[in-house]
């Protein structure tokens, strides 16, 4: 009995129109979004006003009408309101059954002049993804770093011809039944570009949008979803699937069971969403925070070794390991300075070299043990001011000798200071300083994790 009633809340949902009215004419339309907060109510109006006021507006990147008859448009007016971060909107893109009809300024009418059935409008990005990138086992996962920018259309103006208008605006409160279970995954958009970009919202008012681009095709899922089991690990997707070409818009039926984990989400249609990266994955620092200073020695000659170990400067470290040093650096930043970084990950096969030119395990580890950044867990740091000047340690980076021992206290007060200062803050994130170099710290967690010999990916 559940279970039906579920069904029956889908069927509601999909059957949500709007109509719209201008003196004899009646146009009916479901309306789809990619959002929870934008549907349109079902509007009554008579054909002596000649516009509605807009009620209210939310996110709203996307919208489709899939009108019941084919009708004639011969050009549209939308009117729009700034995203949240206040940036100006680009442009949109419209697109019909009959294929794209091009990308246009915003709040500039926009000519169609064609009989069509179905209708996309899109606003185009206004803030451009940040893509995290990560790598595990050959695969490159890819995160976006930033918050989405929330867009809403506040009114859209149909002209049949010169002078009849269809008008719709858009309306937040329509859905009010909200799903009360407190899981992570609702409300949050997931981007994945492991393959191909996809995208997919599972929204606490049981609806659902799911997007995937390929080569030659976008397609775009709206619908409901119902919960097979207590857990909402298994989720039934039921929908319309919109495809779109360079010339043409389709739309069939869709419907999908979901599996749910605690790192991606699987479907037989949908394929394999990561919606986590996995925390022993491999992430490039400079993609969560670009505020930390890079001076990777190893990619110079100006190390130890005296010879060129990397084929390029790149700060790799492990997810979970990775997000603590972010944490770091801007408990650092509120005191005006920043982290300055030496070294990461660095391939076994380095340390091999790394032992030939300094056999000694008080300052390089063995290789046949492996050291803590071949495990992607330490980093090599020191701090810069807010000119970019190095805070005085005591002795230059690599420096092989006591003067660079933590234990170390027959220094000046303004070296003890400044260590104490990064070891204090690095301490708090989960790092810990060893005996023989001041700038090398390891994380807590760095021995679950597998020693590695990839190379730096420096394309």
């Amino acid at each position: 009995m559940i279970l039906k009633h579920k069904y029956t809340i889908i069927f509601i949902f999909l059957l949500s129109s709007c109509n719209f009215y201008a003196k004899e004419d009646k146009i009916v339309s479901n309306i789809y979004s990619n959002s929870k907060s934008i549907f349109t109510e079902n509007l009554q109006h008579s054909y002596k006003n000649t516009k509605w006021k807009s009620i209210s507006s939310g996110k709203n990147e996307i919208l489709f009408f899939d009108f019941i008859n084919e009708i004639y448009v011969k050009k549209i007016d939308i009117k729009t309101i700034v995203n949240n971060f206040n940036d100006k909107i680009d442009s949109i893109t419209i697109i019909t059954n009959n294929g794209i009809v091009g990308i246009f300024d915003i709040n500039n009418e926009i000519l169609i002049d064609e009989n069509i059935k179905i209708l996309l409008i899109r606003i185009n990005d206004t803030k451009k993804s940040k893509f995290v990138n990560a790598y595990k086992n050959e695969t490159n996962f890819k995160i976006d770093n930033n918050n989405s920018s929330k867009v809403a259309i506040e009114k859209i103006i149909f002209f049949k011809n010169d002078t009849e208008k269809y008008i719709i605006v858009t309306n937040r409160s329509f859905f009010t039944k909200k799903c009360k279970n407190s899981d992570v995954f609702l409300d949050k958009k997931f981007i994945d570009n492991t393959n191909t970009p996809k995208s997919i919202i599972l929204n606490s008012d049981f609806t659902f949008t799911f997007f995937n681009k390929n080569n030659r095709t976008e397609d775009m899922i709206f619908g409901t979803w119902v919960s097979i089991n207590n857990k909402n690990t298994e989720i039934l997707l039921i929908g319309k699937k919109f495809s779109a070409t360079n010339t043409s818009l389709s739309k069939s039926d869709f419907k999908d069971t979901i599996s749910i984990s605690e790192n991606e989400i699987f479907g037989e249609k949908i394929g394999i969403i990561h919606i986590n990266f996995p925390g022993d994955a491999f992430v490039d620092l400079l993609d969560l925070d670009s505020t930390f200073v890079l001076d990777v020695r190893y990619a110079t000659i100006n190390n130890f070794t005296e010879t060129i170990l990397y084929d390029c400067e790149k700060c790799l470290m492990r997810y979970d390991v990775a997000k603590e040093l972010v944490k770091a650096n801007r408990l650092f930043r509120r005191q005006g300075f920043r982290i300055k970084i030496f070294d990461a990950y660095r391939p076994r096969s380095v340390q091999y070299k790394m032992w030939e030119a300094c056999p000694d395990i008080n300052f390089v580890a063995p290789p046949d043990r492996g050291s803590i950044h071949n495990r992607g867990g330490a980093v090599d740091l020191t701090l810069v001011d807010s000119l970019g000047n190095q805070l005085d340690m005591g002795t230059p980076y690599d420096f092989l000798g006591y003067r660079a021992y933590t234990t170390n206290f027959d220094l000046p007060d303004t070296v003890l200071n400044n260590r104490l200062l990064m070891q204090t803050i690095l301490s708090e994130c989960g790092f810990m300083k060893i005996k023989t170099e001041w700038w090398h710290f390891s994380h807590r967690t760095c021995m679950k994790y597998e020693l590695e010999d990839f190379p730096l990916p420096c394309e």
